[in-house]
């Protein structure tokens, strides 16, 4: 059934896609905030037309070196609901390179996801801000939008 094959590919995309995207963000140098360390990371994303959502939770651990980034998840998984077929995947292993610029930092994946927001706290205790995906499906864009979060 095409239906349920369009499904199952958006539930392999969209798994990859929830663990956390984002952009490049500014290289300028700035007064980059220290946000090396082990973090709580939580997703959330969805596409109305095609009824699908997913949620990601993990753990990563980022290392920093002056403005640049990079989060390893250590251990996590994402579940979505496409057309009301649900799945769940691992997230262990997935990493993400970035960028921190004063307050703000951003990250992506490999998959079409960008993260981009704002970092709260002094020292930095929290991470939050928009997710948005392009994920390709039989040479189509479908766009996922939602918002993620890091708490120490």
């Amino acid at each position: 059934m095409r239906s349920s094959a369009l499904a199952a590919s958006l539930l392999l995309l969209a798994g990859v896609a929830a663990t956390g995207c984002s952009g490049k963000g500014s290289t300028a140098p700035g007064n980059a905030q220290d946000i090396s360390g082990t973090w709580a990371f939580s997703s959330s994303i969805s596409n109305a037309v095609l009824e699908a959502s997913c949620v990601g939770r993990t753990s990563v651990t980022v290392a920093q070196s002056g403005n640049s980034i990079t989060e390893t998840a250590t251990s996590g998984s994402n579940s979505c609901l496409v057309a009301g077929q649900g799945s769940q995947t691992s997230l262990t292993g997935t990493v993400f390179s970035g960028q921190v610029n004063g307050s703000q930092v951003s990250f992506s994946d490999n998959s079409g996801c960008t993260y981009s927001g704002t970092i709260r706290g002094t020292p930095a205790d929290t991470l939050a801000g928009n997710a948005n995906c392009v994920l390709a499906l039989n040479g189509t864009g479908y766009t996922f939008l939602g918002s993620w979060q890091q708490t120490t």
